[in-house]
């Protein structure tokens, strides 16, 4: 039920990416939505950090072959590994602002987003 219900909201927020209002010509990159964005994925983050956490200390494994390393030497590599997945979403946002490609500055995270999404998930379902 879980499953359904996470895999329900990240479709609908991936869905939403396509009814972004238009943005004025000089777009700021720290406006409300950007903020609501990178506060959201941020929570995710954390929620997938926590649940990895668990399962890690209760003796399960890292699958993600790019998170091993870092998952697998205890918490401060947690850490680094989930606060750098958030740090590397904000600045590939930052850099399509930058370059004028606004829509995929909102869109990045949105996808990251149903990223987590799924580690939680999939967590969740094999605690």
């Amino acid at each position: 039920m879980i499953l359904l219900l996470l895999i329900v909201i990240s479709i609908c927020g991936g869905s939403r990416a396509q009814d972004l209002h238009k943005l004025p010509t000089k777009a700021e990159f720290w406006d409300r939505a950007n903020k609501a964005l990178f506060a959201s994925h941020a929570a995710l983050e954390a929620l997938d950090f926590g649940i990895t956490h668990h399962n890690l200390s209760e003796g399960g494994r890292e699958l993600d072959p790019a998170a091993k390393a870092l998952c697998e030497s205890g918490t401060p590599g947690q850490l680094v590994f989930f606060g750098g997945r958030i740090a590397g979403v904000i600045a590939v946002s930052y850099f399509l602002h930058r370059t004028g490609h606004h829509k995929l500055e909102r869109a990045f995270p949105v996808y990251a987003s149903g990223d987590s999404v799924y580690g939680v998930a999939y967590s969740f379902a094999h605690r």
